[in-house]
């Protein structure tokens, strides 16, 4: 907690000033995406979110397919394997800009309720990443979590 680390494809650095989730014992799943440009896959829960090449807003980890194109600090590259894995543990590390480069994959540090998600892209028939209330989009879950945190990011983003 403290560090500088980077946080999107242009170079940017934010303050790692606080953990989210974080549990050592727990067996966890995770999605492991590789990318032509990546040396080492990134590995983060079917709910933790991506940035797409094209996009403003991330799309969780499971709605990544083959093919995509993500945003790495090489440039946008294109998805060569997606699968699922497990793991023991899991860490959420969270920045002041809300974005941090792991593995060379810009990611976001928010992730989508779990208990929303599902393998079809999309969650009530809407686009990944979005809380609907019935038909309605309601807000993206990276804003959402972004705005939750504010006071949190106030008070340990300055030590």
């Amino acid at each position: 907690i403290g560090d500088m680390v980077l946080s999107d494809e242009h170079g940017t650095w934010s303050k790692f000033y606080s953990k989210g989730h974080y549990n050592e014992k727990t067996k966890t799943e995770f999605v492991q995406i590789s990318t032509e440009v990546t040396e080492k896959p990134l590995e983060l829960t079917p709910g933790h979110m991506v940035f797409k090449a094209l996009s403003k807003l991330p799309v969780p980890a499971f709605s990544i397919q083959v093919g995509d194109v993500v945003k790495t600090v090489n440039g946008p590259s294109t998805v060569t394997g997606v699968k699922k894995i497990l793991r023991i543990g899991f860490f959420n590390p969270l920045t002041l800009s809300g974005s941090i480069v792991v593995d060379g994959v810009v990611a976001s540090i928010a992730s989508t309720d779990a208990s929303t998600h599902s393998e079809k892209p999309g969650f009530e028939g809407g686009d990944t990443g979005w809380v609907y209330i019935g038909d309605h989009k309601i807000v993206h879950w990276h804003k959402l979590h972004h705005t939750i945190h504010t006071p949190h990011r106030i008070s340990c983003g300055r030590l």
